[in-house]
């Protein structure tokens, strides 16, 4: 009896032993896991600071550049130092818009970010018309709705009869009249076209002979290209929000049906460009030195066009913040140096730039018929001719009315303008507004 009784106690001895080192077991590794989940969430959050601090370095370095060049933009390289944190920046001019990006690197992360600036509203576009030409004599006919003050070099105003054109019965305007007699016929510095227009490939990038077809998707990993033929693009790519690639074609470019591109891609032609039905294209800049043709259901979404001659858009959207924008020469009279809007939607700015304003027999025009609905700003040196709607402002030397036979040169004729429309957070492009005054447009953050 007492061996057996020995046996039992020895046996449960045994197995309080097994549970006392599983308990023992289970509470470390509780603590250990404890451990382990503060540990991992002490370098998480570390490293969340850190990046933290690369991003506010990145920012603040672009706020400092942007202090520094006071309005003097220029292309280059610099770099800054931050919060003991060295900044890399790398600054240009994006068509119209100013470009900066910055880059910070730490010990285990690093941070980029690219901007966009844009020039805040000047109060000179906070009219709805500005009518430029210093020798201004104006009438008026038909339903005429100016919604926001308007501003003129004279009051001369008169009542006109247009047969076929309703004969107002009352007094014009019925708006508040500013007259200025130094309003600008020419506003917008020239010179800042010369860089769209002058740009040329590298010594380092040698023409590839022929005519070439490409899917959008090739030019993601290019930086430059150039194509002494033609160029066909096509198909699809999701866009390399990285950097630009300039593709400098020699012959005509035709941007085929159903392409969509978001890649920030910047295509230099000698001749024309045309894109084709149902294409979608989002941060392409066309410099074309013939024409540019944008056919029917295209969407395009912050893209720059710019042409010596004309641009031409056939129900089509063009989303904020898009620009389009014809420089002909004074030589070259021709009623085909014009922005033509046709069904169409613009948000954003159109702008006609001459270099000499107000020759006569000059017929370039930005043009916008009754179908088409302007958002933004449109801004000519020579003729306007406006029989859609526009919500915002305009400023022209010349508005352009024509009823077969006559041309009618500065009569307000049914115009729709309605300034308190135009979104207050509109931007302008640099040259219709202050280069010192520069606001973020589109904020990419790469890493």
């Amino acid at each position: 009896m007492k061996k057996n009784s020995f046996v039992a106690i020895k046996n449960e001895e045994g197995y309080a032993l097994i549970s006392v080192l599983m308990i023992g077991f289970l509470i470390l590794s509780l603590f250990l896991g404890l451990f382990l989940v503060r540990y991992f969430n002490s370098i998480l959050s570390e490293r969340r600071i850190q990046k933290k601090k690369l991003d506010l370095a990145v920012y603040s370095a672009v706020q400092m550049h942007l202090a520094s060049v006071n309005g003097n933009l220029k292309e280059g390289t610099d770099s800054l130092v931050v919060d003991s944190t060295r900044v890399m920046l790398h600054y240009r001019m994006n068509g119209l818009f100013y470009e900066v990006t910055a880059h910070a690197k730490g010990r285990r992360d690093s941070s980029g970010v690219k901007y966009l600036f844009s020039s805040e509203v000047n109060p000179l576009f906070n009219n709805a018309l500005i009518l430029s030409r210093n020798d201004l004599n104006a009438a008026y006919a038909g339903d005429n709705k100016i919604t926001g003050d308007m501003l003129t070099s004279s009051d001369r105003i008169s009542k006109g009869i247009i047969l076929g054109i309703k004969t107002p019965k009352k007094n014009f305007p019925d708006v508040k009249l500013e007259v200025s007699k130094s309003i600008k016929e020419k506003y917008f510095p020239e010179a800042l076209l010369t860089g769209i227009f002058n740009q040329k490939p590298a010594k380092e990038v040698k023409p590839v002979k022929g005519n070439h077809r490409l899917n959008f998707s090739e030019l993601d990993t290019v930086k430059s290209l150039y194509i002494a033929g033609n160029l066909i693009l096509s198909g699809t790519s999701q866009g390399n929000i990285y950097s630009a690639a300039k593709v400098f074609v020699k012959g005509e470019v035709i941007i085929e049906e159903n392409s969509q591109s978001l890649s920030n891609l910047e295509l230099i032609c000698d001749s024309s460009v045309i894109i084709k039905e149902n294409s979608k294209l989002e941060n392409l800049l066309i410099t074309s030195k013939s024409g540019i043709e944008i056919h029917k259901g295209v969407a395009m979404k912050g893209c720059q066009m710019y042409s010596k001659r004309f641009i031409k858009a056939d129900n089509t959207l063009s989303r904020y913040p898009s620009l389009l924008c014809i420089n002909p020469m004074s030589r070259d009279t021709s009623s085909m140096n014009k922005i033509e809007l046709k069904g169409s939607i613009l948000n954003g700015t159109a702008m006609l730039i001459t270099d000499v304003t107000g020759q006569w027999g000059n017929k370039s025009k930005i043009s916008v018929d009754a179908k088409s609905v302007v958002h933004g700003v449109i801004y000519s040196e020579n003729n306007t001719e406006i029989l859609g709607k526009v919500k915002g402002s305009l400023y022209t030397y010349n508005l352009y009315f024509y009823q077969p036979p006559t041309e009618y040169i500065n009569w307000l004729v049914n115009l729709d303008i309605n300034r308190p429309e135009l979104n207050k957070s509109y931007l302008l492009p640099i040259g219709l507004g202050d280069k010192k005054k520069l606001k973020v447009l589109r904020e990419e953050w790469l890493y």
